[in-house]
């Protein structure tokens, strides 16, 4: 079905305003799902980092509070051995360590040593007499300017094989004099503890690291590989977080331990009112994959309901414009058809009712002659409309389907000579006309209705394009399971620019010299041929003629 140019530009106007419209839509709807995914993703981010900021402040709080309580009792221990004329070596000052050593969470073991740094005292009898000189724990406080500072190690593993940091004061005389440390190892199991409690997640990490960026303890992994390592290096998360210079500060990316992605709060520990040499800075981590998989799975699902919606409001606006268009075409050849059925009835019509006229007040004064004359003209105008209402209910089944009604066919050539003769009857004009063909063999199954709609339009076509002096000749033959028709006649021919358009409907030839007609006859054959499974095929030249052929695959009865 061909639609005006008119018509054609404003249906596709109308379609593309609507694809524009399901585009505009489906794409800020998609915009508006993309702002929300960007915004929960933002929420969880930030949900997240308060969970990781609150989680270290849990443990600064509680490290603090043990720092408060170990500080105070080294200024106690160290101002009474600084005072005391006694020695260090007394059996109650043994005790009093081992007392405040076991009283007090965090402290694994205090110890004593005099102004060379060999042990005098200890909560654990198997060290003292020992020599600490070389410890920093010593060395440090020994050489510091400022003796009145809280001196803080950094983490080494203690004789017993533990990774420890050890948190001492100088003991100082009344004369100002060095007399040695007090010093408090901090042990690893009671943090491990501390910090394992604070665990909310599989993939959650907690760990205390001294401000020299060596790790004290961690979770998991506490006396593991991680235990030990250095984080002050260019590219960590420990190193930005130092560079910072703030006291608390979120970090993210790739984790110089495990490797993988993840978020960290840090926090510094700066207990109120305590002057340490060092500190500890709590750093809380989570898997940035792991943490935001709820967030990941919503966004799926919504991405894949969106891809659907869109895929069905796609299909259905497509088949929408499909349906509209098929409408839009099918109103457009109807009132097409109708304005040439019109016109095409005006003269045969004028001609029945002029004959019939003449007929009814001048009988009388005509001749026989001149009555079969008017008569002639009476059957040609009857000829033209039943061929004009035959030709309008095919095209009304054009593309329809329709149940293929098998007749049993004894004898193609005599069912062909008979259809033949009928329209030659019709439209002949003298051409010779001739049957051939060898189409002899088992009967077969056709479609009757079909065959004959074929039949009569190919020769109905051949007949009125030729000349009376010309001729018109079909041939019919079959070969196991295929039946051939061959149309030949010596008419006017089909221009070879019409060719490829000669089976649209309502397409006629330039050279058709007035001839009347539809145009519908071979876009009938087209449509029949079709339904049988066949094909079609034709060649003409102007002036010598027009040859059709037919091929049909048929069935045999079981």
């Amino acid at each position: 079905m061909q639609l005006t140019e008119k018509n054609h530009t404003n249906h596709q106007s109308h379609n593309n305003f609507i694809w524009l419209c399901v585009i505009v839509g489906t794409v800020f709807i998609g915009a508006l799902l993309l702002v929300r995914c960007v915004t929960d993703y933002r929420r969880e981010v930030r949900l997240l980092e308060e969970r990781l900021m609150a989680q270290a402040r849990v443990v600064d709080e509680n490290l603090t509070a043990n720092l408060y309580s170990i500080n105070l009792m080294l200024e106690n221990i160290a101002q009474e051995l600084g005072t005391s004329d006694g020695t260090n070596r007394s059996a109650s000052l043994a005790q009093y360590l081992e007392i405040q050593s076991n009283s007090l969470p965090g402290i694994r073991t205090l110890l004593v040593t005099d102004q060379n740094g060999r042990c005098l005292n200890s909560s654990r009898k198997e060290i003292v007499g020992q020599d600490f000189s070389k410890r920093s724990y010593f060395t440090v406080p020994r050489d510091s300017a400022d003796k009145s500072l809280t001196f803080m190690s950094s983490p080494f593993r203690s004789i017993l094989g533990l990774v420890v940091i050890s948190i001492s004061k100088p003991v100082i005389g009344k004369q100002g004099q060095f007399k040695g440390v007090i010093v408090a190892s901090l042990s690893p199991e009671y943090f491990q503890t501390l910090l394992k409690s604070t665990i909310y997640a599989p993939d959650n990490r907690i760990a205390l690291i001294h401000s020299d960026g060596t790790i004290f303890t961690a979770i998991p992994d506490g006396t593991g590989s991680v235990v030990g390592q250095n984080m002050l290096k260019p590219g960590t998360q420990y190193f930005r977080h130092i560079l910072s210079g703030r006291p608390t500060s979120l970090q993210s990316g790739r984790s110089a331990t495990t490797g993988d992605s993840r978020v960290f709060a840090y926090i510094n520990n700066t207990p109120k009112d305590l002057r340490f040499n060092k500190r500890l800075v709590v750093a809380a981590s989570r898997n940035l994959d792991a943490a935001l998989l709820r967030w990941k799975i919503e966004a799926a699902i919504q991405l894949v309901l969106y891809l659907i919606i869109a895929t069905v409001v796609l299909i259905i606006t497509r088949k929408m414009c499909q349906a509209l268009e098929a409408t839009t075409a099918s109103n457009a050849t109807m009132s097409r058809l109708m304005k040439i059925v019109a016109h095409e009835f005006r003269t045969p019509l004028s001609l029945l009712i002029g004959s019939t006229d003449i007929l009814d007040r001048y009988w009388d004064r005509l001749t026989p002659d001149k009555r079969t004359e008017q008569n002639e003209f009476i059957r040609s105008a009857a000829r033209q409309i039943s061929t004009l209402v035959h030709s309008v209910i095919s095209f009304n089944e054009l593309g329809t389907v329709r149940v293929v009604e098998l007749a049993l066919i004894t004898d193609i050539k005599a069912l062909c000579r008979s259809y033949a003769a009928e329209i030659e009857a019709v439209w002949g004009t003298g051409q010779q006309f001739a049957v051939s063909g060898e189409a002899g063999g088992d009967p077969f199954l056709l479609d009757e209705t079909l065959f004959r709609r074929i039949l009569e339009n190919i020769l109905t076509n051949a007949f009125r394009y030729t000349p009376s002096n010309g001729s018109v000749s079909l041939n019919v033959s079959r070969e196991q399971n295929r039946l051939y028709l061959v149309v030949a006649d010596t008419g006017i021919g089909i221009p070879e620019k019409d060719q490829q358009q000669i089976f649209n409907p309502f397409y006629r030839c330039e050279n058709v010299e007035g001839r009347r007609g539809l145009g519908l006859g071979l876009s009938i054959v087209s449509d029949a041929v079709e339904q049988l499974g066949g094909s079609i095929s034709m060649s003409s030249r102007i002036g010598e003629g027009t040859t059709v052929s037919v091929t049909i695959p048929v069935s045999y009865p079981q």
